[in-house]
């Protein structure tokens, strides 16, 4: 009778960061202003916007949205499959000038 020998293999665990995105804090924009939404730039990352743009950064306004709030999110993946997600949300107003709450 001839013996089986098994060996058991030391599994390999890979460990990957996933992407931190920060859009800031919500804003309230003049109606008639816009502004610049950026993921951040991360190595051989795909972007995915709630607009459905697929850049690192956005421009928004008041177009076809009007006066109140709008949440926008982006997702990023990176190469190694790993997704980071973040939401603003724009309040656009009637009267006033651009800020962060």
């Amino acid at each position: 009778m001839k013996a089986v020998q098994f060996y058991a293999s030391t599994p390999e665990i890979m460990v990957y960061s996933v992407p931190d995105v920060n859009l800031g804090d919500d804003a309230i924009v003049c109606g008639d202003n816009s502004m610049i939404l950026d993921a951040g730039e991360f190595a051989d990352a795909t972007y995915l916007w709630s607009t459905g743009a697929t850049t690192q950064s956005i421009e928004v306004d008041s177009t076809g949205v009007g006066i109140g709030t709008v949440s926008y999110w982006v997702e990023v993946t990176n190469q190694n499959n790993c997704k980071g997600s973040d939401t603003i949300q724009i309040t656009y107003s009637a009267s006033g000038s651009l800020y962060r709450s």
